[in-house]
């Protein structure tokens, strides 16, 4: 399941990507500063254990996106997607999207082989 929030004011939205393909990590000047921001929200949370910022495509759409691909402990975190997406408002034109996507087991291995994760939750010892 991807969630999508293009605008601030808009209701987030839950879409089911049936095929999906990681081509890569995002990264530039605007994408550094953004996952700086996230580090900092997302070292408060205590169900997310990796996160990762990578271009995607869907073979529905075919066009290249930008996905926030997040490994959990437990489920899907809808609070913290809608702190995201305010985060992500903030920083970023109203035309632009950013895609969330909670990753299945497979997909994080997929994932990995082409994008390194900018979050890791520290282990507690």
């Amino acid at each position: 399941m991807i969630l999508s929030n293009p605008f601030l004011r808009r209701p987030t939205k839950k879409l089911i990507a049936h095929a999906l393909t990681f081509l890569g990590e995002q990264d530039g000047p605007s994408e550094r500063m953004l996952k700086g921001q996230l580090y900092d929200l997302f070292a408060e949370s205590k169900n997310l254990l990796k996160a990762y910022l990578a271009r995607t495509q869907y073979r529905e759409a075919g066009d290249e996106s930008v996905c926030l691909c997040l490994s959990v402990s437990s489920g899907a975190d809808e609070p913290l997607v809608e702190e995201i997406h305010s985060l992500f408002a903030q920083l970023f034109n109203r035309a632009v999207h950013l895609d969330i996507l909670f990753l299945s087991p497979k997909q994080e291995e997929q994932v990995a082989a082409v994008c390194k994760p900018f979050y890791r939750r520290a282990l507690i010892q």
